[in-house]
């Protein structure tokens, strides 16, 4: 470290805010967020890291930082400089998710609704908001408030919304383009730092009708202001597309940490493997792997199993079976060996799990099981179970991995159990179009007696098509 940077360090406010490390050529590469800057960055240089945390600290040869108020403000803050400049040494994502916006659309009568991704359209954005229920409160006391739409269909009659007074129907000529515009306006100010006004203005509305008898009027008002004081807003505004791209989750880091010391592994486990089992009755038995990467779902590597060897009922079994046809795959290079297996059981499936990995000469490999009712965690060589924290980052993990094995077993197991649709056997029809023509139609039934046409009109295909399709239904 040299003379300048540890001057920089001490001299560090105690106060949130966000923080960036460049290296020797000037270039950003980590941003981080603190409720103390100060404490913080002495933590960095301060503890031992592994691989990539490291490496970070030997690059770092400059510091600088953004206070803000709160420590809220300072995960907006990180969210965004980490969408502008990328740095290298943040925890890469592995999918398109980021912290949700309010999207306020550019049309004649624009709607709110959530919005992922910040798109050059001319609509407004505000956020983004780390708490997507609170989000969606907003969005729910707007609309009830201003009566700012939400919906995206055009309605061809009076809506449900606007017959119990949550909407003013705009999609219907309720109301005039110029009158929902004031209240959109109303709406935009509001999540602008704002709102202080909007609530004086409505008092001094309702004070008004008040004075002036209209008690029923005077009683709305009141119910508004009572809404609109509960909404916790953020300080920021609008969003420029020029900052969008992706914010990454801290605690991941601290939970696979604790993760690693709770198991005495001897790695932070960057690739884990989940696997649950399914069954209904006697039938559809299945098997789900599922795959999280530096703590976040790595979906392209999930895989699904049908149990084969099995009849009836045995989680033991068919757990035993997933496992020796998944690492199987290792003696042909197929698959890379994950850093920690998760069995979602207890110690039957435990003492399964370590029998396959013996057989295949990888009993090596970091293993436990999940049981579901005290959430206890068995290990081989030991007879009590650990027994995590309640409310620690490392056992939210493992519940949210756990939950999304057994999520992706149960669809799995349901789509085995749906019946099939006649549609499914003809070459070309793929699933959004089968889906098309079945809400089009409503049944096979009805598609049999539709005219050429019609299925090609429904369906955007050629009426050349509509005609084979209509041939292959008949065979």
């Amino acid at each position: 470290m040299n003379e300048s940077l540890k001057e920089k360090i001490k001299s560090l406010p105690n106060k949130p805010g966000a923080y960036l490390f460049k290296n020797a050529d000037g270039k950003i590469i980590y941003v981080g967020k603190a409720i103390s800057i100060k404490k913080r960055i002495n933590q960095h240089f301060q503890k031992t890291f592994e691989n990539k945390q490291q490496a970070m600290i030997t690059e770092v040869q400059d510091i600088e930082f953004v206070v803000t108020k709160t420590a809220s403000e300072a995960l907006i803050m990180e969210d965004n400089f980490i969408k502008l400049y990328r740095p290298y040494f943040n925890v890469r994502f592995r999918d398109d998710k980021t912290y949700p916006y309010i999207k306020l659309t550019n049309e004649d009568f624009p709607r709110l609704h959530i919005a992922r991704k910040i798109l050059p359209d001319k609509a407004k954005y505000f956020g983004p908001y780390p708490n997507a229920a609170s989000m969606r409160q907003i969005i729910k006391v707007l609309r009830q408030v201003f009566g700012v739409r939400t919906c995206h269909i055009k309605h061809s009659h009076q809506s449900y919304g606007y017959l119990i007074g949550k909407c003013t129907d705009a999609c219907v000529g309720k109301i005039s383009k110029v009158d929902y515009a004031k209240q959109v306006g109303k709406a935009t100010d509001f999540l602008s730092s704002k709102s202080g006004q909007i609530i004086k203005d409505i008092s001094k509305e309702m004070k008004e009708a008040s004075k002036g008898e209209n008690f029923e009027r005077a009683r709305q008002l009141r119910d508004q202001i009572f809404a609109l004081s509960k909404i916790r807003l953020h300080p920021e505004i609008v969003i420029e597309p020029n900052q969008v791209a992706e914010a990454e989750d801290r605690m991941n880091i601290s939970a696979l940490e604790e993760l690693k010391k709770a198991l005495s592994l001897p790695n932070i486990p960057e690739r884990i493997e989940c696997y649950d089992i399914s069954n209904l009755g006697q039938t559809n038995i299945v098997g789900s792997m599922i795959v999280f990467t530096n703590g976040l779902p790595d979906k392209k590597e999930y895989r699904k199993f049908k149990i084969k060897s099995l009849e009836g009922q045995n989680d033991v079994g068919s757990i035993a079976e997933v496992l020796d046809r998944r690492f199987s795959k290792v003696e042909t290079g197929e698959w890379p060996l994950p850093d920690l297996v998760i069995l979602d059981g207890g110690k039957g499936q435990l003492s399964a799990g370590k029998k396959i990995l013996k057989l295949r000469n990888l009993d090596h490999l970091p293993i436990m099981g999940l049981a579901k009712r005290y959430e206890y965690i068995f290990v081989p060589n030991r007879k009590e179970p650990i027994i995590l924290r309640r409310f620690s980052p490392a056992l939210f993990l493992l519940q949210r991995i756990r939950d999304e094995a057994h999520r992706f077993a149960i669809t799995y197991q349901k789509s085995l159990r749906r019946p099939k649709s006649a549609l499914e056997d003809i070459p070309g029809i793929g699933p959004k179009r089968r889906q098309l023509l079945l809400q089009h139609f409503g049944s096979i039934e009805n598609l049999k007696r539709a005219t050429p046409e019609e299925i090609a009109q429904a369906s955007s295909i050629s009426i050349k098509r509509a005609q084979k399709l209509l041939r292959e239904l008949e065979d």
